[in-house]
């Protein structure tokens, strides 16, 4: 207003020119009150989308990547588990072996 000036008409000019190339740069739509509004641009839209909106879309885009990946992890997880109890139950019946020979050598 102030590089204007008072002139009520060019100011009036002026806003309908900006308003004619911001809709012609951005994209409008009718809201329901029946007025025209402009609409986000994707770009935008993108900036803020929510972290877990954009971890949920990260997931379905590579979902075929990911599912192998984690039925590889339980594989490995369960199998990891296996042998840690085989671990366990071998060297829990090694001690138990030596207590017995312990235990007859001293009746001896």
């Amino acid at each position: 207003m102030q590089n204007v000036g008072s002139d009520h008409t060019t100011y009036v000019y002026m806003k309908i020119r900006a308003m004619e190339t911001i809709a012609k740069l951005l994209e409008t739509r009718t809201n329901l009150h029946g007025s025209q509004e402009f609409k986000c641009p994707d770009a935008l839209a993108e900036h803020y989308k929510p972290l877990t909106c954009r971890f949920r879309e990260l997931v379905s885009k590579h979902s075929l990547i990911i599912m192998p990946i984690c039925a590889k992890l339980i594989g490995c997880a369960v199998l990891f588990l296996k042998v840690r109890q085989r671990m366990y139950i071998s060297t829990r019946a090694e001690e138990l072996y030596n207590q017995v020979n312990r235990l007859f050598d001293v009746q001896l």
